[in-house]
C-alpha cells in the first residue's frame, strides 16, 4: 500500500527486476549495484534515488512522471537525456557532470545540489538565476 520503496544500502542488489511493475512514486535504490533503469520503464516513479551505484547513463530512464532525481556519487558524466524533463529537483553532486548547458534546456528545475568546485562559481551563479543552488563538501 506504500507509495515509497527504500530498497537502499543492499550491495548485493544488481538489478531489480521483481519491481519491474511495483506502483510506487518514490523509490530509493542508493548504495545497491544497480547499474541501468531498464526495470523502471513505465514506472508512475516520480522520485528516484540512485545515488552511490555503478549507474552510469541516464539513456534507459524513463522520464514521464520523474520529478527529483539523485544521481550523486555515480559516474555519469553527461545528463542530456534530461533535457525538456519535467525533473524540479536534481543532485549531481560528485558526478562527472562538467558543463552547464543543461540548465537552460530543464525549464522546471528550481533544485540542484552539487559538490564544491564542480563548477566556476561566477558561471554557476549566471547560469542558475531563480535556481536553488546547494553547494556540499
Amino acid at each position: 500500500k506504500t507509495k515509497h520503496l527504500d530498497i537502499s544500502n543492499n550491495p548485493h542488489l544488481d538489478t531489480a527486476l521483481a519491481i519491474q511493475n511495483f506502483p510506487c512514486k518514490s523509490i530509493d535504490l542508493s548504495h545497491t549495484a544497480i547499474s541501468n533503469f531498464i526495470c523502471f520503464r513505465s514506472q508512475p516513479t516520480e522520485i528516484l534515488k540512485v545515488s552511490h551505484t555503478n549507474v552510469l547513463e541516464l539513456h534507459s530512464l524513463s522520464l514521464d512522471q520523474l520529478r527529483e532525481l539523485d544521481i550523486s556519487h555515480t559516474s555519469v558524466p553527461n545528463i542530456s537525456r534530461l533535457h525538456g524533463s519535467k525533473v524540479e529537483v536534481l543532485n549531481i553532486s560528485h558526478t562527472n557532470v562538467k558543463d552547464l548547458e543543461f540548465i537552460p534546456l530543464m525549464s522546471r528545475l528550481k533544485k540542484l545540489t552539487i559538490h564544491e568546485g564542480q563548477y566556476n562559481k561566477r558561471e554557476l551563479e549566471k547560469a542558475t538565476k531563480g535556481i536553488k543552488v546547494v553547494v556540499v563538501p
